[in-house]
């Protein structure tokens, strides 16, 4: 297509490494995991985000990276910084299983979390335009597929948060 951009790597835990996720990095032959879900137990209709949330786990890491490649690359090309979506993070922040079973047993819950992780994904991504100056984002939320959840699920819940964050 003739289009060029470079993705500043994420490997989907650093939103979460914002919230105090424990983190194993992996290996060569494993992939990066969280050890525990940070939020379980936390009713997330009473969680706020912590302030200095930008500040914390690996998201610095990740900015001085993307930063970089703006400063070497950024007038050649686009750079674009990836990002873990709404529901990824907060399966990592909650656990899955309990996003799977606010869906049908208190949707309050499930909808509050979304939009706190939302509210993480519009802020990080903010941070990362102004203060590195990466031209775009590019996010993953592989836990908001068919696989988990349904399609109305999806219109009702997660459709309205990323119209949230793209006009954000």
């Amino acid at each position: 297509w003739g289009v060029d951009l470079l993705i500043s790597h994420n490997d989907v835990l650093t939103e979460v490494s914002m919230l105090d996720a424990p983190i194993d990095i992996g290996t060569v032959d494993k992939q990066p995991f969280v050890l525990k879900n940070p939020l379980t137990g936390i009713d997330p209709r009473e969680y706020e985000l912590p302030a200095d949330f930008l500040e914390r786990g690996r998201n610095p890491l990740v900015d001085e990276c993307a930063g970089i490649l703006v400063k070497d690359y950024g007038d050649v090309l686009p750079v674009f910084r990836m990002m873990a979506g709404p529901m990824l993070t907060a399966g990592h922040a909650w656990g899955v299983d309990n996003l799977c079973k606010w869906i049908n047993t208190d949707p309050d819950k499930f909808e509050a979390a979304i939009r706190i992780c939302t509210d993480l994904w519009i802020d990080t991504a903010r941070n990362s335009i102004d203060t590195c100056g990466v031209h775009g984002t590019y996010t993953t939320d592989a836990t908001a597929s068919g696989d988990l959840i349904d399609r109305a699920t999806f219109e009702e819940f997660l459709l309205p948060e990323y119209k949230r964050f793209t006009v954000s």
